[in-house]
């Protein structure tokens, strides 16, 4: 505490100390790097392109490309749905369509939401037999 005049000053403001040549004072880059390090905005700023490019885009593509493969359903190729089914597209949908006839077994068809397919295998892609083996 400083006193001034009678009165007793709880905050002062403290003299500035002359820095010796070559230390490293408070305005050293040093100092300032680990303050905007210390910052948490500063984090997420340095963290949110590499959330981006790592987790992000790869799945707005991967979604793109599901989108286009549905978009491009032919007659005879087999689809997967969310729940498992495996069966063969029946009739060639229309783009404007949001369901899908596929065959399941035999003589046995059903309607199928476009957007519940889960894969699209085309017609001479054959089933990949490494995942079968139990």
């Amino acid at each position: 505490m400083v006193a001034k005049e009678g009165r007793t000053a709880i905050f002062a403001p403290e003299k500035p100390r002359k820095r010796e040549p070559g230390s490293r004072g408070p305005n050293s880059f040093g100092h300032l790097m680990q303050d905007f390090l210390a910052n948490p905005l500063s984090m997420l700023i340095l963290i949110a392109p590499v959330i981006y490019f790592l987790v992000l885009r790869p799945q707005q593509q991967q979604a793109k490309q599901h989108r286009a493969a549905i978009d491009n359903l032919r007659r005879g190729d087999t689809v997967v749905t969310a729940g498992g089914v495996i069966g063969r597209v029946v009739k060639a949908p229309v783009k404007e369509d949001a369901e899908v006839t596929v065959e399941i077994a035999d003589n046995v068809q059903i309607k199928v939401v476009k957007t519940t397919l889960a894969e699209i295998r085309a017609k001479s892609q054959p089933v990949d037999t490494k995942s079968d083996k139990s």
